[in-house]
């Protein structure tokens, strides 16, 4: 892919007067490697933003073009050229968006060493923030938008510019920090790029489906908790990868249409994640950071796929253990998969749980729990197959496993009376009992 960060910050600073934020760059970079480099393709899009709005929809078109002139040359524009941008305004001849573009690339002179400078100041205060989460969402709004505006508008030809990234990144993270709150707060996302900052209460990002039925988690999307235990609640009819997630405790998707992923790759602080409530086949919440995130099924009566996948270095070593709370999960044909465990801990919580295991590389499933579950050992075995041990000593509801056609197939099988387990394959020497075909070990 092609970088047009240079093209995408002149834009940004000649019709804004600021830096652009990451996941804006992001955004319009792939936009501009779509059109091969053609400015034109997106420019007349910042015209029509709510940013140009605030700024601009009360000015006269003269006000307009003697704005731009003052953002990027921190001076008022000649006559001839207001005249003559107004006039193209005025006709609709060009954009106000294009005009700034056009009077930004015809700098000469003072004008293009101060514009030149300006475009150095903003490339660094993007790029500082690509790894700084803080900065990337605090810079959002209003407020912190008018601050790099004063950063870039106190930059001279003769101005020494060092640290000045870092001073207005610190004001901008100040700001954010002084305006939490402590009381709970319910942020309600759309279908535009949601940025938004919890306090110090147990906040809730809304992200169910608006009005229209349209999703409104994005690609986007920054949002950051704060302290206190916050949740995001979303309903997903396309799979989505957020910009960035900090100190959100607990994720919970429920899947609209089939074969949908929630990445959560760019999120940390994550406690806990929950499939809640989908019906649909085939769901993913994969980019999961820890196997000590607590994970679950709740309400899912999907006959596809329940897929949990880690981040490959959360799964690297060779004994890793992750639990699943299953509740009313009646999927009967769907399976629930998870990969990179080796002990599979299953909990059967308050409702009755009927689901399959796919678990390529367990050797270890443990059962607990006050409710039934019923788990189809035949597909967990031709699955799974590194398997060994199924624990069910702690459960105290009913535990089924369903052996279906496992006597035919060969495959060693023992139960031990002493503790409700079952465990295989196992040498011959060891073998205790082995079920026939279609038996249910029931309560083992």
């Amino acid at each position: 892919m092609a970088d047009y960060t240079a093209q995408i910050e002149s834009i940004y600073l000649a019709y804004y007067g600021r830096p652009a934020d990451v996941t804006g760059l992001a955004y319009w970079n792939t936009a501009l490697n779509t059109a091969n480099g053609d400015l034109a393709s997106i420019i007349n899009s910042f015209g029509t933003s709510a940013e140009a709005t605030s700024l601009y929809s009360s000015s006269s078109n003269v006000a307009k073009i003697n704005a731009i002139y003052l953002a990027l040359f921190n001076r008022s524009a000649d006559a001839e050229g207001l005249i003559y941008y107004a006039g193209l305004l005025d006709n609709g001849t060009k954009s106000q968006a294009s005009i700034a573009l056009d009077i930004l690339n015809g700098a000469t002179g003072d004008d293009l060493t101060l514009i030149t400078k300006k475009l150095a100041v903003s490339a660094d205060f993007t790029a500082a923030m690509q790894s700084d989460a803080t900065a990337m969402i605090a810079y959002a709004g209003t407020t912190a938008a008018t601050t790099a505006r004063a950063m870039l508008s106190a930059v001279t030809a003769d101005s020494d510019d060092s640290g000045v990234v870092e001073t207005t990144l610190t004001t901008i993270e100040t700001a954010t920090t002084d305006t939490t709150t402590a009381d709970a707060q319910t942020f309600t996302l759309t279908t535009s790029t949601n940025k938004f900052t919890g306090g110090t209460g147990d906040d809730t990002f809304d992200g169910a489906l608006n009005s229209n039925g349209n999703q409104t988690l994005t690609s986007g999307d920054v949002l950051a908790g704060g302290d206190g235990n916050d949740s995001l609640d979303a309903t997903l009819s396309t799979s989505v990868t957020m910009a960035g997630m900090t100190s959100v405790e607990a994720v919970t998707a429920t899947f609209d249409t089939t074969a949908m992923t929630l990445n959560l790759a760019n999120a940390s602080g994550v406690t806990s994640v929950t499939n809640m409530g989908t019906s649909v086949a085939a769901s993913t919440i994969s980019g999961i950071e820890s196997t000590s995130v607590a994970l679950g099924v709740s309400g899912v009566s999907s006959t596809g796929n329940t897929t949990f996948a880690f981040i490959s270095s959360a799964v690297s070593g060779s004994a890793d253990s992750a639990t699943v709370t299953l509740d009313n999960v009646t999927g009967v044909s769907g399976n629930l998969v998870i990969a990179g465990i080796e002990t599979l801990n299953l909990v059967s919580g308050t409702a009755s749980n009927n689901i399959d295991i796919v678990a390529a590389a367990a050797t270890t499933i443990n059962a607990s729990g006050d409710a039934d579950l019923d788990l189809t050992g035949d597909t967990i075995f031709a699955n799974s197959t590194l398997v060994t041990l199924i624990d069910a000593s702690s459960m105290t509801g009913d535990f089924d496993v369903s052996t279906g056609a496992l006597g035919s197939s060969g495959i060693e099988q023992r139960v031990e009376e002493s503790l409700p387990q079952l465990s295989l394959p196992v040498p011959s020497n060891r073998l205790h009992s082995a079920p026939s075909s279609g038996d249910v070990l029931d309560d083992l």
